[in-house]
């Protein structure tokens, strides 16, 4: 019986070199290889390329498919434009994945289901994609939705505690909404989590806000930031100039709302059965 299996890598804001280029065709004569992408299906044999090491070097997102049920998301970051420590704690070793390179840092997905002979990966990536500028902006709902696939995987303990929980998670974006697709998470499950979850607020800042914020930083640095303009190196500019702005802000006061104590697995999947029973005794 033939083995569906589908590749695709892309990277994000820059383009693939000609020496990139060929070292990729190497690892297959049929691919579909253009300088930000790289996609390829097999039907009966196997790819000989390593797809954790090819995201390491030359891409900055990717997904797989494949009949056998396995499923796999996975990007990457410039080290310095995210919160590791933050990341980490969504890590559950199995189904979420986290680990650095000298530059980069890797958040990967994976889910292995029985068998998807309809499995059909053209596609996912696109729909799936702006999850990464999600992340890098500080929106961890996607980190967290995985690590409640680690919880009905079993890769969490059922007395674990809950990882911090992002607001917006009652209300999911489309790429949130196909994240939950692809891997097919627990519909119930992502209902109970959200219980908890406040409103999102995106308030992009003022014009006036910004202006201060470029108006304190030093000649020096402004200079140097305008050089990397100039020569072009500028793919994460934006991303870092708005991490500086973040960081430059003063500390929320404190509030007299308590936050909730973090659920343990175990009373997550118990309220997501609670709300199975629930709909299932209405319908």
């Amino acid at each position: 019986m033939s083995d569906y299996q589908y590749y695709e890598f892309r990277t994000i804001d820059r383009r693939l070199d000609e020496k990139q280029l060929r070292e990729l065709r190497r690892f297959s004569r049929r691919a579909r290889i253009t300088p930000t992408s790289f996609q390829i299906h097999y039907d009966w044999s196997d790819f000989r390329g390593d797809p954790k090491a090819m995201v390491e070097k030359y891409f900055d997102a990717f997904v797989y498919l494949a009949s056998g049920g396995s499923r796999r998301l996975e990007f990457r970051f410039p080290k310095k434009l995210v919160d590791l420590k933050a990341l980490k704690r969504y890590d559950t070793g199995g189904a979420v994945r986290l680990w650095t390179t000298r530059l980069h840092a890797i958040l990967s997905f994976r889910h292995k289901f029985e068998q998807d002979e309809d499995a059909e990966g053209e596609g996912w990536l696109d729909s799936l994609v702006e999850l990464r500028a999600a992340l890098m902006a500080g929106d961890r709902r996607a980190a967290y939705l995985g690590w409640l696939m680690g919880v009905s995987l079993d890769d969490v303990s059922p007395e674990s505690e809950e990882p911090p929980v992002p607001s917006g998670l009652d209300e999911l974006t489309p790429a949130l909404e196909g994240f939950v697709k692809f891997f097919r998470i627990d519909a119930d499950l992502v209902a109970a989590a959200g219980s908890r979850s406040g409103a999102r607020e995106e308030a992009a800042p003022t014009a006036r806000e910004l202006a201060a914020f470029i108006k304190a930083i030093p000649a020096a640095e402004k200079d140097a930031l305008l050089l990397r303009a100039i020569k072009g190196d500028v793919p994460h500019l934006r991303a870092e100039l708005l991490l500086s702005f973040e960081d430059s802000k003063p500390a929320p006061g404190k509030t007299a709302r308590k936050k909730p104590e973090p659920r343990t697995a175990a009373e997550l999947l118990a309220a997501a059965d609670r709300r199975a029973g629930t709909r299932s005794a209405r319908a």
